[in-house]
């Protein structure tokens, strides 16, 4: 049973209807006076994404189902490299790998060199960095 809810000092009538957390966070919503919830504890938000994952994996399997649902390759037939067979669908995955990381490494430099211009500008200015720090 919550006790707050008969505080008379917050001006709250009792909600004996509701259970004790809706009670709780009505009460909290009250204080703040601004109908924001607050002093929601840790252990509750866990909760909370606990139930939510629980009733979306629910509504998942509800609609397609618990059987296992293959989709065809998107690239089909096999290579031969070194003797051995490959499918396309592998082999297409090593370009593509390497383009990741070169798009990587050039995003990364592209942001060195433009971390050092940032600098420049900033240390040859009139008044130095502590103008901006």
């Amino acid at each position: 049973m919550c006790t707050a809810a008969r505080n008379p000092t917050l001006h709250q009538p009792s909600n004996a209807t509701l259970p004790t957390t809706t009670r709780g966070t009505i009460l909290r919503a009250h204080r703040t006076g601004k109908g924001q919830f607050v002093d929601v504890s840790m252990v509750d938000a866990i909760l909370a994404t606990w139930g939510l994952a629980i009733v979306v994996g629910q509504l998942v399997t509800l609609i397609f189902g618990r059987g296992v649902q293959f989709v065809p390759a998107p690239v089909s037939g096999t290579t031969a490299v070194f003797g051995e067979n490959y499918s396309g669908y592998r082999l297409l995955h090593i370009p593509v790998a390497i383009l990741i990381v070169l798009a990587l490494n050039l995003t990364t430099l592209l942001w060195a060199q433009w971390n050092t211009l940032i600098q420049l500008a900033l240390l040859s200015s009139p008044r130095g960095v502590s103008k901006y720090m």
